[in-house]
């Protein structure tokens, strides 16, 4: 995740939460977890959309992660995914076809 700080928001947020660190382990990791959890844990999802259509997951992530980082002051301007341990097995029909 690619996030920002703003000059202006930059006291509320030293103030409020501290550095950065603070900032990356009190706010934006249990807000990313919860919120890919929710995104990707939808009834029908399946995991190889993990790879098939990452950007509109990317995307959906995205917009719902914004409201939880302005709420501290920080900008999220990107959230790009890694590549996904999918476990061998489920690989093989993909790779059969």
């Amino acid at each position: 995740m690619l996030v920002q700080v703003t000059p202006k928001n930059a006291p509320f947020v030293v103030a409020s939460v501290g550095g950065i660190t603070e900032v990356e382990n009190k706010i934006l990791t249990p807000a990313i977890k919860g919120i890919v959890r929710n995104v990707t844990g939808v009834k029908g999802q399946q995991v190889l959309n993990l790879i098939e259509g990452r950007k509109e997951l990317e995307d959906k992530i995205e917009i719902e992660i914004a409201p939880e980082g302005a709420k501290a002051g920080i900008t999220i301007k990107e959230v790009c995914l890694g590549e996904p341990a999918i476990p061998p097995e489920l690989m093989t029909v993909r790779l059969r076809e």
